[in-house]
């Protein structure tokens, strides 16, 4: 006669809560410019966030798509005040 099987569910929710107890803190994000890479692309885009916003509340997005073979940083001083 096989042997019963095991259930895994009881090991993989005290892996999850253990990795999750290992994760390290979200802090608030940082005003200002935020340069965030896209590994699998090789690309990246700019985040900003203006000083005075409140990080807890919801905030509008602004897309800034450029074009002409421009990189992003050369746009930053037009897009900062919208």
């Amino acid at each position: 006669m096989p042997a019963p099987r095991r259930r895994a569910w009881p090991a993989l929710a005290l892996l999850f809560v253990l990795a999750a107890l290992a994760a390290p803190a979200v802090a608030a994000p940082v005003p200002g410019w935020l340069r965030m890479d896209i590994p699998a692309t090789g690309s990246y885009l700019w985040r900003y966030l203006p000083p005075g916003a409140d990080p807890t509340a919801p905030l509008p997005v602004v897309l800034f798509l450029h074009g002409a073979g421009g990189a992003p940083e050369n746009y930053q001083d037009y897009v900062r005040e919208a």
